[in-house]
């Protein structure tokens, strides 16, 4: 709702945790896919890059982390009809076999955050997303990546 992704800096316990850190990587125009609950339901664009920025209030409510942390702005589409990623774990597990990875071997989805993912398995997710949510064939980026051919 806040049109944002935001991660502390370190845990409260001082360490540091790789997703959180994958932010100081964001740059302009860099497309996310956001899953929850094992669903795609939402993807948007990063208006910039990251900046330090304490805790959004609506977070802080949790008390779950360290008030000093990063900040992207972004913008989002809401997925209306989300697709659910277990309905690709064929897919997932040909395409998603690096070390910090957004899926498990056995296509379970990962605890955590801002994972790089493979471009192919993105256009396949954003493909079927498209197919049960089709005004996101007129959003330019997207439209750009569903016209690229996927490498299987």
């Amino acid at each position: 709702r806040g049109g944002y992704i935001w991660a502390p800096i370190t845990s409260k316990d001082g360490k540091r945790v790789f997703h959180w850190d994958s932010l100081l990587d964001v740059r302009s125009g860099d497309i996310f896919l956001h899953g929850v609950d094992g669903y795609v339901q939402a993807v948007s664009t990063a208006r910039g890059e990251c900046y330090d920025c304490i805790q959004p209030t609506e977070l802080s409510s949790e008390e779950l982390w360290d008030r000093e942390g990063r900040r992207v702005d972004c913008d989002y589409i809401m997925i209306r009809n989300a697709i659910k990623t277990s309905d690709f774990v064929d897919d997932i597990v040909r395409l998603c076999n690096v070390k910090y990875a957004p899926f498990d071997r056995n296509g379970s989805g990962n605890m955590g955050y801002l994972f790089e993912i493979n471009r192919d398995l993105a256009r396949i997710f954003l493909r079927a997303s498209a197919d049960f949510n089709p005004s996101l064939k007129e959003v330019d980026y997207i439209k750009e990546l569903l016209a690229e051919d996927v490498h299987d």
